[in-house]
Formats: C-alpha cells, sequence, structure tokens
C-alpha cells in the first residue's frame, strides 16, 4: 500500500495516482461497451515517468553502501518496469483493436502495478535514508561511552574534538527529516529530542570538567568495588543499586518498547541480578536466577518476533482495537457515544472507559478534603452503581430499552458532575502548589554555599534539599493530575505538560547532586558554573510547566477560583500578562493591561492592613482599612474577570417582521421534487450508521457536530456537512462492496475522493482566514496546526481511493482487504480533522469579538 509519511512521497505519487486514475475510469468505459481511446501519448508520459524514477533509483543503489537497498532495489525495479511494458503492450494492442479484453487486462494489471511499484520503490529508498540517520544517531551514541573514562584536559580536548563533528551531522540529518515529515506530531518529538541533545552535549561537557578538575572525585567507585571482592554484602548493595538505578527506565521501556535505552535498562537490570544472585546465599538465589533465565529468554522471543515482524503494536493497530483516551474529556466522549446506543459497543470500549473516569475520581478525591471529597466520592459511587446496571442490561439484550435510556442520562448528567467538580479540585491545586515555585530552589543553593565554619551545615542542607525535591515532585504530579482530569482536549498540549512533568522529576535530583558537589568544593569555578547551568534550567522548566498548564486553563476558571484569596491575586496577574502577551487585539490589551495594574496595587495594602490587624485584633480603624482593601482586592479580580471573559450582553428582543400583503390569486409554487432513493439512504446512514461500519461512524460523527451550528451565512459548517454526506455515500460503496452487492463503478469512488478533498479544501480555506485574523495567539496557533493537516490528509485519500479503485475485480483479496483498511483510516483522519477544525474555528471566531463569521447554535 502507498505511504506518505514524507511530502518527497507525495509529491511525487500524486501525479502518478492521477495518471492511473484516468486509465482506470477508460477501463471502466470500455467494459460497458465503449471503444477504448488511443492511449499512446499518456502511456509514453507515463513510462517516461517511470523509467526517470527507475534510473535514478539504480544510480542511487550503485553509488551506495547500504547492502539492504542493493537487495531490495532491483525488486521494486523489477515491478514498475514489467507494468510499463505492460502498459506499453495495451496500447499497441488496443490501437488495432479497441474492444479487446486481454489489452484491457494489461491495462489495469499495469497501473495498479505502476502505483504500488512506484509506492514499493519510494519507500525502499526513503528506508534507507532512515538508515544512514540511525547509522550516524549510532556512532555518537557509540562514542559517548569514552566520556566514562576521560580523566585530564587533554583527554576531554580530544573528545569534544571527536564528538562535535557526530553531533553537528546528525543534528543537520534529523532537521532536515524534520522538514520532510508530514506527521506533525512525528516531527515535534524529532524537534524536541534533537534540542535536548544540544542541550545536553554542553551540559554533558561542562560535568566532565567539573569532574576531572575536582580533586576527589564524588561518587567514584573504588578499585575494589569496580573488581568486585570478598564481601558479598557490600556486592549486593552495589547490585541493587544499580538495579534500581535502571529500573525506572526498564519499566518505561515496558509501557513503550520504541525506547532503545529502556532496552538496554532491561538487561542491565537482568545482568546485576546475575550478580546479586551470585552474592546471594540459600533458596534465593535459585529463584533470582530463574527470574533472570526467563526475563533472558522472554527478551529472546521479543527479538526474533521482531525480525520476523510480528510487532504487537502493530497487529493491534491493524485489528482495529481501540483503547480508553488518555484524557478525562476523551474518556468522556467514548462514554457519550456508547450513551447514545449503548448497544452498539460490543468492545466494551465506552464501559472502561467510565470505569476509568470513576477511578481517576477516587484517586483525586483522596487529595482533597471537607464537603468536597465527599462529593467526588458520591459522584464516583453512583456513577459505579449506574455503570453495572447499564452494562447487566447489555448482557440481557437490553441495551435500546426505555430504562436503558433514562439510566444512560443519569450517567451522562452524573459524569458532568464529576467532570466539573475534578476540574475545580485540579484547578485548586494548580493555584496551592504553583503560588512559589523558587523559594525552594533559592534556599537550597543558600545551603550549599553556606561557609565551611557555619553550624549544623550539613543537616541544613539535608532539610532544605529534601524539602526542595518534595516541592519539585508535587509540582509534577499537579501537573501530570491537570493534564489527565483537565477539560482541554488539546493532545499535542497535553502531552507536552507530560513531558515537561516527565524532565522535571528527572532534573530535581540532578540539582540536589550539583548542590552537594558545590557544598563540598565550592571553591572550584566549574562547580559553581555547572549549578549555575542546571539551576537555570531547571527554572526555565518550572516555568515551562506554569505556562503549559496556564495554557491549558482557562483564564476565566483560574480568575473565578482566586476571586478574594489575596495571597493568590498575584496568580491572577500572571494569567492576565499571559493574556497580554497572548493577544493581538491591541484595545483588549489596554483593557487588560488597567485591570492588572489596578489588581498589582491592590495586592501590597491588603497585606499591610492584615498585618496591621494581626498585631492589634481589637483596632477597629484596622479593621475597617481590612475590609476595605478585601472588597477593593475583590473588585479588581472582578474587574480583571470581566474584561478576560468579556461583558455580558443583555440579549435583544427581537422585533416582529411586518404583516406581509394577503396573497393574490395566483398559481401555487411547484411541489419540490421528492429526494431520492440515494439521498435516503444516506441521510439514514448520517443519522443511524451501522455499527460495524467504521467510516459511516465517523460521517455520524461529523455530521453531528455540524448538526449542533446553524448552516446560514455560515461558510465552514455547510462544507463540513458537505464532506459528512459525502462520506456517508463512500461508506454505502465500500458496505455494498463488502456485501457482495453489484459492483459498482469505479469511477464514482475516484470522483467522490476529489469531491471530498475538494470540501475538506474550503473547509480548510474558511479556517485559515479566521486563524490568521484571530487576536488569540495560542488559539489561533493550535487552528493553524489543524488545517495543516486537511490538505496532506486529502491527497492521501485520493491516491488511497485510486489503488482501492485497482483492486475491484482484482483476483488478490488480500491486498483488497489492506486497501480497504487503509482508506478507511484515511477517512476517519480526515473527518477528525475536519470536525476537529469546526470546533476550534468556532473557539477562534468568539474571540474575534467581531461579526467576521456567525456560530449560531441550532
Amino acid at each position: 500500500m502507498p505511504v506518505f509519511h514524507t511530502k518527497i512521497i507525495e509529491s511525487i505519487l500524486e501525479p502518478v495516482a492521477q495518471q492511473v486514475s484516468t486509465l482506470v475510469i477508460l477501463h471502466e468505459e470500455a467494459e460497458d461497451g465503449k471503444a477504448m481511446p488511443d492511449l499512446a501519448l499518456p502511456v509514453q508520459a507515463v513510462g517516461a515517468a517511470v523509467q526517470n524514477l527507475v534510473k535514478v533509483g539504480k544510480e542511487t543503489a550503485a553509488s551506495s553502501k547500504d547492502q539492504i537497498l542493493k537487495e531490495e532495489m532491483p525488486l521494486a525495479f523489477t515491478r514498475v518496469e514489467e507494468s510499463s511494458i505492460l502498459l506499453v503492450e495495451a496500447s499497441h494492442i488496443l490501437r488495432q483493436d479497441p474492444y479487446s479484453s486481454a489489452a484491457r487486462k494489461k491495462l489495469i494489471d499495469g497501473a495498479r502495478g505502476i502505483l504500488s511499484g512506484t509506492s514499493a520503490l519510494l519507500l525502499t529508498f526513503d528506508e534507507a535514508e532512515v538508515r544512514k540517520i540511525l547509522k550516524v544517531c549510532r556512532g555518537v551514541l557509540e562514542y559517548l561511552s569514552v566520556a566514562e573514562i576521560v580523566e585530564s584536559m587533554e583527554e576531554l580536548v580530544t573528545f569534544v574534538k571527536n564528538l562535535t563533528p557526530g553531533i553537528t551531522e546528525m543534528a543537520k540529518k534529523v532537521e532536515a527529516r524534520i522538514e520532510e515529515l508530514t506527521h506533525q506530531v512525528h516531527a515535534d518529538m524529532l524537534k524536541k529530542s534533537i534540542t535536548a541533545v544540544k542541550a545536553m552535549s554542553t551540559q554533558l561537557i561542562t560535568s566532565i570538567k567539573t569532574y576531572v578538575l575536582t580533586v576527589q572525585r564524588v561518587l567514584q567507585y573504588t578499585t575494589y568495588e569496580e573488581e568486585g571482592g570478598d564481601d558479598p554484602l557490600n556486592d549486593m548493595k552495589k547490585a541493587a543499586s544499580l538495579f534500581d538505578s535502571n529500573m525506572g527506565a526498564a519499566m518505561k521501556w515496558v509501557t513503550t518498547p520504541t525506547e532503545s535505552s529502556g532496552e538496554r535498562a532491561v538487561r542491565e537490570c537482568i545482568t546485576q541480578g546475575r550478580k546479586f544472585a551470585d552474592a546471594c546465599q540459600g533458596p534465593d538465589k535459585g529463584r533470582i536466577k530463574k527470574v533472570c533465565d526467563d526475563l533472558d529468554e522472554l527478551m529472546g522471543n521479543l527479538a526474533q518476533l521482531r525480525k520476523l515482524g510480528k510487532n504487537a503494536t502493530l497487529m493491534q493497530e491493524r485489528s482495529g482495537v481501540r483503547r480508553p483516551a488518555t484524557t478525562f474529556a476523551g474518556k468522556m466522549d467514548q462514554v457519550h457515544q456508547w450513551m447514545n446506543n449503548p448497544s452498539s459497543d460490543p468492545s466494551g470500549l465506552g464501559e472502561r472507559a467510565i470505569r476509568e473516569c470513576i477511578e481517576e475520581g477516587r484517586g483525586i478525591a483522596e487529595k482533597c478534603s471537607g464537603p468536597e471529597r465527599s462529593a467526588i466520592v458520591q459522584l464516583c459511587d453512583d456513577l459505579d452503581l449506574l455503570t453495572d446496571e447499564i452494562a447487566s442490561m447489555m448482557r440481557r439484550g437490553m441495551g435500546n430499552s426505555p430504562q436503558a435510556a433514562v439510566i444512560a442520562q443519569k450517567i451522562e448528567k452524573k459524569l458532568e458532575e464529576l467532570n466539573n467538580k475534578l476540574q475545580n479540585a485540579a484547578i485548586a491545586q494548580v493555584a496551592e502548589d504553583f503560588m512559589d515555585t523558587t523559594s525552594d530552589l533559592k534556599q537550597l543553593e543558600k545551603a550549599a554555599k553556606a561557609p565551611a565554619d557555619a553550624p549544623d551545615r550539613e543537616s541544613e542542607f539535608e532539610s532544605k534539599s529534601a524539602a526542595f525535591e518534595d516541592q519539585a515532585n508535587q509540582i509534577a504530579d499537579t501537573a501530570v493530575k491537570l493534564a489527565n482530569a483537565g477539560g482541554n482536549t488539546n493532545k499535542r498540549l497535553l502531552d507536552q505538560i507530560r513531558q515537561n512533568a516527565e524532565e522535571l522529576k528527572e532534573l530535581t535530583p540532578q540539582v540536589s547532586h550539583v548542590a552537594k558537589i558545590l557544598l563540598d568544593y565550592g571553591k572550584h569555578s566549574p562547580v559553581c558554573e555547572t549549578i549555575g547551568r542546571t539551576r537555570c534550567k531547571l527554572s526555565l522548566i518550572l516555568w515551562t510547566v506554569q505556562q503549559t498548564l496556564e495554557n491549558s486553563l482557562k483564564p476565566v476558571l483560574v480568575i473565578t477560583k482566586s476571586s478574594n484569596i489575596a495571597r493568590r491575586a498575584k496568580r491572577v496577574v500572571d494569567v492576565a500578562e499571559a493574556e497580554m502577551e497572548n493577544s493581538l487585539d491591541p484595545e483588549y490589551v489596554s483593557k487588560v493591561q488597567a485591570a492588572k495594574d489596578a489588581l498589582g496595587n491592590s495586592i501590597t495594602p491588603l497585606v499591610i492592613d492584615a498585618k496591621a490587624v494581626a498585631t492589634n485584633p481589637s483596632d477597629r480603624n484596622a479593621q475597617r482599612k481590612l475590609r476595605d482593601s478585601t472588597r477593593k482586592l475583590q473588585g479588581a479580580v472582578s474587574g480583571v474577570r470581566v474584561i478576560v471573559r468579556g461583558p455580558k450582553t443583555a440579549p435583544q428582543q427581537e422585533v416582529p417582521p411586518p404583516r406581509p400583503p394577503l396573497p393574490k390569486e395566483s398559481a401555487p409554487p411547484p411541489r419540490p421534487p421528492l429526494p431520492s432513493d440515494e439521498m435516503v439512504e444516506v441521510q439514514q446512514v448520517l443519522e443511524q450508521p451501522p455499527e460495524d461500519n467504521r467510516m459511516a461512524m465517523a460521517a455520524h460523527h461529523l455530521h453531528r457536530e455540524a448538526l449542533k451550528w446553524d448552516e446560514e451565512g455560515n461558510e465552514i459548517i455547510q462544507a463540513a456537512k458537505k464532506v459528512a454526506i459525502l462520506f456517508a455515500k463512500m461508506s454505502q460503496f465500500m458496505r455494498d462492496a463488502e456485501e457482495g452487492q453489484p459492483q459498482r463503478s469505479k469511477k464514482e469512488l475516484i470522483a467522490l475522493a476529489k469531491e471530498i478533498a475538494a470540501a475538506s479544501k474550503e473547509v480548510s480555506a474558511y479556517s485559515a482566514k479566521i486563524a490568521k485574523n484571530c487576536p488569540d495567539k495560542r488559539v489561533g496557533q493550535t487552528l493553524s496546526q489543524t488545517i495543516e493537516r486537511i490538505p496532506t490528509i486529502s491527497t492521501q485519500l485520493k491516491i488511497v481511493a485510486t489503488v482501492k479503485a485497482t483492486m475491484i475485480g482484482a483476483d488478490d483479496p488480500q491486498a483488497d482487504l489492506e486497501a480497504t483498511e487503509t482508506l478507511v483510516g484515511c477517512a476517519e483522519n480526515l473527518m477528525a480533522a475536519v470536525r476537529q477544525a469546526v470546533k476550534e474555528t468556532e473557539a477562534a471566531s468568539v474571540k474575534m469579538r467581531s461579526a467576521a463569521i456567525s456560530f449560531k447554535k441550532r
């Protein structure tokens, strides 16, 4: 099947697919009894393009040192060249006999082979390019191990000279690959990784310099520890320590098998487990060795399965098995789909999603107190009982009964209440934890720089270090909790929150270790330089976590929660400043600036008046001043809230239209035509899609999203509805083919794909105008990222539809099934992107505060 993960592949495949679709349509018309036209010119054009592609491919394979490329390229060449010959032969035969059935067969076989062969050729070449990048990465990774034996400045200089070219070459190749990728998420992952490599390479060199210049090396193993000794207890401690240090990466690899460093960590754990067993006595020794042997066997089996290409993740993706979403909002959407039709969840996805919602609710309730905790626990208990009840009714075949519908309504209502409670709890925790993120870090640095003769110097440092690590870990945990339980659905932003929280947890112990070195060797300048750089990096990560959390929350929610709390007023000021930086509307910025200044000027008087009351509680004058300061602060917070949320507009009373004139005697208007049978079927698909038709279900969800808004004067909604209708027609086409109905037109399938691409382009164009004029930078950027996906997926749809058309009537059921699955997956992706674009365009139109586009609820 065609692949589209780079822009080069897509740009080459699209014109080839257009030529092939023309040949497929001509072939179908000939089957209906029409004479085939002279195909000499189009076949000649296709042949020239193929010859040029094969020539470049052969030259590349001849000059390459990649043995895999040299072995795989000839297979792709052969297939493309044979298909081109079939087209030429078909053209010669049809020139003599325009009705020849043998020529038509050669024509369709050649067209099919050209498309699939070109795709295979491009994929083979692209894989070779990826292997080049991986080779450079492995070279850098292998050379990094030399850092462990650097003992002097001369060796460090040599190490840097040898490392720099490899890092530079790797960065250039990866950055070029980032520009080529069509999947933005993968490009962002690569960009983040290469940025981290550049930053950490500098940090590594500084750390080695610190190590070399420090007289007494911290945490350096003795010769006895490196070689092992006669003390089994010490050997066991060392093995256990190394085992624990690799355990985190190993467990991460178990859940995310793409991490190569995690696989090394697993093997290191096995090695240390054997060393631990060697030092053990008694029955534990045999049991530990048995576990290590079992793990070795499992790792060997996994490597063998990889060689055979039997990847569990890939098999799961092909099987279409879906899992509950990672966020609470995503799980709610899955539950909502289940509640709309309780009997349409044979895989149990909706039930698993609501069970996970309940589990998350109870987890957050444990960190709450008082009435808030009781309310969350009660909601979780109610949802648990209702879920048990509706699941039992489903098992008895009563999923569509009136009783099940009533329970479904209760579940949705309770789940919405739980969502609001959890968001409020998460926001309150954020306001508490992020009120002061730097004090503990400053105190740790102060304790590390304490004079050598200061009393209780070591114990004071340990205390500050523990407080700092507790605060940093609490901030990271709160960020992850908000990412999972918050109402934001921007996957990229939520992933960024989780990644930043993970980086914070990883960097926290490093800061403590560097501070300990500063405590012991404070006079060495490299140590001071290292802690300064580490402190700056930690502060940057803390700030990034804070900013991403603010981006994931609506400022109004934070402001509402901070209405009359003086110690949290500074957080409101920070949010207002972030809103100013995020907005491109000068009038809005000036209003927020004025409200922010008024709030900032209200904080200090409140603190002074509160201290006065604390000093003399019986002072009536001080109490009056405190009340006035509190009211002033509340008013300032309210002023910020009004500006951010916007003033409430009173509903305008509609003036009744003038009375129409009395009708004159005239002929009645003609009766509108009845809807065609096809449109009746399409409407039925959109309203009640078949449960096992994934394309129809996706069209139903897109149509339901579009129905929320009035389409009059709203071009985006009109285009989105058109996309849903066209996909509903395509789903009927696919369903008829699966059920063995009379074969439908290949031309119809190709035309549908082109119409869908055109309608999707309209959605993208209309949304791009809104994104360009949106005064909110964050909302506009998110919308731009969404609509960037639509043209790419539309192009892929046209190519895949052409492939599917060539498979109709072919004697290769496996290839036909694969083409169908790819087409369905592409359709789901495109409709999801259009649906998300509609949502984000509506949000952007609200931020514009103008009548640029009208989103009116139906």
